[in-house]
């Protein structure tokens, strides 16, 4: 089983952890996930049979706790959740797209996560009546015991194993 894992710590949707810019729709094409990158991603020398997308933990976040910060805004959240997944099916029209919850959010927000979450599946699934639909996954919740709110090896290889069959269904 071949991947390429692409994640930026912080990053999110529409807002990061402590920021409001770059986000990941802003840089995905890069390389260096940078705004000033240059390089950009080859996406005709790879075919992914699947791409999946865990974004929502830095959105939902309440921040560094010094850089001012709005309460979130699910609306925004969903449109701009959409617009990113029309970018990556413009540049792999023939993947399946899976959408993943986050295991590092709790009661409410893991909540709205998976309603807004859902709420893009629908949108996307008649955007692209043709295609495969959209799954979700949902991990369990955890609580990450690595660095900085981080799961650790450890909860790595726990979040694998919750998604390890998931993808075997969808290959």
């Amino acid at each position: 089983l071949n991947f390429i894992l692409s994640s930026v710590s912080g990053i999110g949707i529409y807002r990061n952890w402590n920021t409001l810019s770059p986000v990941m729709p802003e840089v995905y094409e890069k390389t260096d996930f940078q705004e000033s990158g240059r390089r950009y991603w080859d996406f005709k020398n790879y075919h992914p049979r699947i791409v999946s997308i865990a974004l929502g933990t830095n959105d939902f976040s309440d921040g560094d706790g010094k850089t001012p910060r709005l309460p979130f805004d699910s609306a925004r959240f969903v449109n701009d959740y959409i617009g990113f997944v029309k970018l990556v099916k413009s540049k792999y029209p023939k993947a399946r797209i899976a959408l993943l919850s986050s295991p590092m959010l709790n009661g409410r927000k893991r909540e709205l996560l998976q309603h807004c979450l859902g709420t893009v599946k629908a949108r996307a699934d008649r955007i692209y009546p043709s295609d495969k639909p959209v799954e979700l996954f949902f991990f369990r919740p955890m609580q990450a015991r690595g660095c900085g709110g981080h799961p650790n090896v450890e909860d790595h290889a726990i979040l694998a194993a919750e998604l390890r069959p998931f993808f075997r269904k969808l290959l």
